[in-house]
């Protein structure tokens, strides 16, 4: 039998919830432009898109400026995801920031707990603030001051490693992951490199996350076909371009769990995910795109890959996948096995 002691250890060994932290000198709230970094003065002019309740008192690190997702886009992504499987009780943010995306699924009304990752103590400090200027019952959030892949890894091989509060059904729960893009120098590359993404590349990303549906937010000029690459035969994922004001600002890849997901060549899996691209409307502040990539079965043609040569499918000056008339940028060739079906939302 156990004594207390030993049993006061074990509890001390698992992972926690996070208390409620401290603001410290770095979760700031600028009043104006001069109270921030010359580079951080194009985010401070969009600070009503980021969160509207600006003005209330919202905090964050300087990091944080361009990590957080536009409130439009947050709220939509929220939306979205309200029509994955009803089974799926539960949402793990594993890269919470300043809480733009927490804050969001948690008012929908969807979830019957969120937990939200963030390894960083002053930007999670930020996020609890954030959450509590927009009304969210701190029962809620589950917060978690960690390393989200650890947190999952316990989480699939040794829950018992969790505390109570944290300690949720896989099979009952979803991913939401907004990684680090490596700041702003993205925007600079016509085509984004996923597996430079810095300091976790989207392989990373998804190995970690497969037994669990996920959705994964990503930059607006990603590669498709490094994300086509991550696909078992038969399977469809969707790819979705969020916009405002017909700009893209950022896809989101709905990945199913692969190890739950049951498949067949003649009749291609539906996947948890197969629902998230809502038909928009045009008085929405975000329009949405979704690509469905779609890897047919070639029984016999070993593992080909889409062709190097092939196009790819993201913004440019001549093409807009915000655009109801959407091409791709380029002729698409794809290996056999693969072939992608570019279904506007509001058509």
């Amino acid at each position: 039998m156990s004594s207390p002691v030993t049993n006061m250890w074990r509890e001390a060994e698992r992972i926690a919830p996070a208390p409620r932290l401290p603001l410290t000198s770095l979760c700031r709230h600028a009043r104006d432009r001069s109270d921030v970094p010359d580079g951080l003065k194009r985010y401070f002019a969009q600070r009503y898109a980021i969160f509207s309740r600006y003005d209330l008192g919202i905090r964050l690190t300087n990091a944080a400026w361009y990590g957080v997702t536009p409130e439009p886009i947050a709220q939509q992504i929220a939306q979205d995801m309200k029509n994955s499987d009803p089974s799926k009780r539960f949402l793990i943010d594993t890269f919470a920031g300043a809480g733009g995306n927490v804050i969001a699924f948690a008012l929908s009304g969807r979830w019957e707990r969120v937990i939200a990752i963030e390894r960083d103590p002053n930007t999670l400090a930020c996020a609890q603030h954030n959450a509590r200027l927009y009304g969210v019952d701190d029962s809620m959030i589950s917060w978690v001051l960690g390393d989200s892949f650890h947190y999952i890894d316990v989480l699939v091989n040794n829950p018992a490693q969790l505390h109570s509060n944290l300690r949720v059904d896989v099979n009952a729960t979803v991913v939401f992951s907004s990684p680090p893009w490596g700041g702003p120098s993205y925007q600079l590359d016509k085509i984004f490199d996923l597996n430079r993404m810095e300091p976790y590349g989207l392989g990373q990303l998804h190995k970690a996350y497969k037994r669990l549906d996920h959705a994964i937010y990503l930059p607006r000029t990603s590669d498709i076909r490094q994300i086509a690459d991550l696909i078992p035969d038969t399977q469809r994922i969707r790819v979705v371009q969020y916009c405002i004001m017909r700009a893209s600002k950022a896809m989101v890849v709905y990945f199913p769990a692969q190890e739950t997901q049951q498949t067949s060549a003649s009749s291609p899996a539906t996947p948890t995910f197969a629902s998230v691209a809502r038909k928009a409307l045009d008085s929405s502040p975000v329009q949405t795109l979704a690509l469905a990539v779609t890897p047919t079965s070639t029984s016999g043609q070993g593992t080909t890959r889409p062709n190097s040569s092939g196009g790819v499918l993201y913004p440019s000056k001549q093409t807009n996948p915000c655009t109801p008339h959407f091409t791709p940028v380029a002729p698409l060739r794809l290996a056999p096995r693969f072939s992608m079906l570019k279904t506007p939302a509001w058509t």
